[in-house]
């Protein structure tokens, strides 16, 4: 038998970027959880999603800053939401690896009698938080309108060599 630790970060109050918005951090860096809700990456490519959109409209005509993009990919709503599928992931995690053997028979009845589409009801509730994230950069920071707008321009420039960003990681 092997025994694994499972970690998420105890500080959940840790914002996304740094002070002056010029690094962002996505995905598990950003939120790490356990991996009971099946939510990780899942998160992390909505991040990537929302951050290249931004960007992407930083580095277009918008004429929108590196720094304005990233604070607008940051948010309050998306830290709280994040947080909640973090705590959420904790239950599952302290539920799953319990040593107690009425909730181990729980889980297993549980498992085993209920229907599959139970399991998937799990799944797209928790993936709430992503459905808000990807709507709010819709509605207020850049319309489908707009992103398919740079998808087409993006296609026209592609004999063009594409601008870098380059990325720092310090461990």
């Amino acid at each position: 038998m092997t025994e694994a630790g499972l970690f998420d970060r105890a500080n959940l109050t840790l914002p996304y970027s740094s002070e002056s918005k010029l690094m962002a951090l996505l995905g598990d860096a950003a939120h790490p959880q356990t991996p009971f809700l099946g939510q990780g990456v899942n998160m992390a490519i909505t991040d990537a999603y929302i951050y290249a959109t931004n960007i992407a409209m930083a580095l277009g005509p918008h004429q929108k800053t590196l720094q304005e993009a990233i604070r607008d990919s940051d948010t309050d709503r998306r830290r709280k939401q994040a947080k909640s599928v973090i705590r959420q992931a904790r239950i599952f995690c302290s539920a799953m690896t319990t040593g107690n053997p009425l909730v181990t028979s729980g889980l297993w009845m549980y498992g085993k009698f209920a229907p599959a589409s139970e399991f998937m009801n799990q799944i797209v509730k928790t993936d709430k938080s992503n459905r808000d994230y990807l709507k709010q950069l819709d509605e207020t920071i850049f319309s489908p309108k707009q992103q398919e707008e740079l998808r087409k321009r993006h296609t026209q420039r592609e004999e063009q060599p594409l601008r870098t960003l380059e990325v720092h990681l310090t461990l």
